[in-house]
């Protein structure tokens, strides 16, 4: 097993530090011959005092995507947030409103691209201080530890933030890490409002670049002054009986 040797901890830096090896993995030897190159992972979890047990078959390979100009609350947390936007906005003095606008958004966007970058690997650097410092029982190392931990708390919060905005979702306002599912919650949004194809009116599926005339028809099509002889109030359902009308009378 990677990342120590014990699963699970109590009192670090006190004269009654306990460190335990509670938690398991199990498998059947067929299944161990099938896999042979899996790897169990130790991995240090900020709101419980057992670590995760993570069963690695293949690391995963980030995706960068690139996307337009949102602001992301998590940079809320971050006190560099507002140094750039002032910074900005004194930069852009004596300009028009939307010009010192669009300064600010085009800083903060470069200066969160950054972020976020370094926001991932951050993340990944300060796990692997804490596997290495977890067994360290020196008032340096556990010194250490502690900062290591703290800095981790904070980002892992903020990180949450980020995907907790991007799901648009409604949840707790406080509690457990829900990082994994926000991040699946908003990829999933992203997926339903991805238009890949169009029907026309004769029936045809029209998909790449030929849905840019079959949108521009459509919206010509609906908002071109015209006469319309549909019989709209036929198909509306009555609320007011006369039984009504004459009480009203």
């Amino acid at each position: 097993m990677e990342g120590g040797r014990y699963t699970w901890e109590k009192s670090r830096g006190t004269a009654s530090w306990v460190e335990e090896r509670l938690d398991r993995v199990v498998a059947t030897a067929e299944w161990l011959e099938m896999h042979e190159e899996v790897v169990v992972q130790s991995v240090y979890t900020v709101c419980s005092d057992h670590c995760a047990l993570s069963v690695n078959f293949d690391p995963e390979t980030a995706r960068a995507n690139s996307r337009s100009f949102k602001f992301e609350a998590a940079w809320l947390l971050e006190d560099g947030c507002a140094r750039v936007v002032d910074e900005a906005w004194r930069l852009s003095a004596g300009l028009g409103f939307q010009e010192r606008l669009a300064m600010c958004g085009e800083r903060l966007w470069k200066w969160g691209g950054e972020h976020h970058r370094r926001f991932g690997n951050r993340i990944q650097t300060l796990r692997r201080t804490l596997a290495r410092l977890k067994e360290d029982r020196s008032v340096q190392g556990v010194e250490q530890f502690m900062h290591a931990e703290a800095e981790l708390e904070n980002l892992l919060t903020a990180e949450e933030v980020f995907w907790k905005q991007r799901s648009k979702q409604l949840w707790l306002k406080h509690g457990d890490a829900n990082t994994k599912y926000f991040h699946k919650s908003a990829t999933a949004r992203r997926k339903r409002n991805l238009l890949s194809r169009l029907k026309d009116p004769e029936g045809n599926w029209q998909e790449g670049t030929a849905l840019n005339t079959e949108i521009l028809r459509y919206c010509e099509a609906i908002f071109c002054s015209g006469a319309s002889n549909a019989d709209l109030f036929h198909h509306v359902r009555e609320r007011v009986t006369d039984e009504m009308r004459t009480s009203l009378s």
